[in-house]
């Protein structure tokens, strides 16, 4: 199986931007206290502390993987763009965390079994699997998330774009005046404190709701591949990752949950939480 040339290129091009947003291929216009909610919302949704392990799927540079790895007790990054792993080394090394913390180049598309990375308390796969152009790369991605937790363990897929989330609201929402989209924004914020809850259609239609309103504010808006073909990639739902994660075979139990409001890449998005079974 095939890695995907264009992503990798689309990554080692932008790894040594002095922007953290662009270096980390997010949309642009990100701002820095949108990775500071996304990175605190991904450390909150794993339980990282300094007594777990953790394996970070598609690091690139350690925008995620540096404060995950200054909470754990151990965290290995994997990649398969060199120049992004290059990256991420430095600023791990940066941080102080050489001695427990470590960044690999690994292509987890290529070969023919799932990479065996070891046993991890927790696995990320952050902004990542919507680079799947057929249900085989999905299948990969889900199965090296699962098949690398420990007994017990817990593990994320974030930042899904879904088709599920997606509706054709009236443009008239998203160019509604400034005081309405500070309205809606603050009852989502005022709702993100919940604990993670099943994608019910009711939610779905609330979610769709706000993320139109935030799709108008500064960094709210939806996520494209960069430069990548249209139709490069295959749609994901909620039933299709589903069906990735049963074809695993690895006794598990998920829920699904919302990106916090703040974060980058919120739009049309969810996460997967996944635990393993003991």
């Amino acid at each position: 199986m095939e890695s995907t040339d264009l992503v990798k290129q689309m990554h080692d091009d932008v790894a040594r931007s002095a922007d953290p947003a662009e270096a980390s291929v997010r949309p642009a216009g990100t701002s820095r206290l949108q990775l500071r909610c996304t990175i605190r919302d991904v450390a909150r949704k794993l339980r990282v502390n300094a007594t777990t392990s953790v394996l970070d799927v598609g690091c690139g540079i350690g925008v995620l993987g540096v404060p995950l790895a200054q909470r754990a007790s151990r965290y290995l990054g994997v990649d398969f763009a060199p120049t992004a792993v290059e990256v991420c080394r430095e600023r791990l090394a940066a941080a102080g965390t050489s001695e427990h913390a470590s960044a690999e180049c690994v292509d987890i598309l290529g070969g023919d079994a799932v990479p065996r990375l070891g046993a991890f308390d927790r696995v990320l796969l952050n902004a990542a699997i919507h680079f799947s152009r057929t249900d085989a790369e999905g299948q990969r991605f889900v199965s090296t998330v699962v098949e690398n937790l420990a007994p017990g363990g817990l593990g994320m897929i974030g930042n899904v774009p879904l088709e599920d989330l997606r509706q054709d609201w009236p443009a008239a929402l998203t160019d509604q005046g400034f005081l309405a989209r500070l309205r809606s924004t603050a009852e989502w914020i005022a709702s993100s404190g919940e604990p993670p809850v099943p994608l019910k259609p009711s939610w779905k239609l609330r979610y769709t709701l706000y993320s139109r309103a935030l799709h108008a504010l500064p960094g709210g808006s939806d996520f494209r591949t960069g430069e990548l073909p249209e139709g490069y990639a295959i749609p994901l739902t909620t039933a299709r990752v589903e069906g990735w994660l049963s074809a695993s075979g690895v006794p598990c139990t998920f829920v699904w949950t919302l990106p916090h409001p703040a974060s980058s890449l919120v739009t049309a998005r969810a996460d997967l939480l996944i635990r393993r079974a003991q």
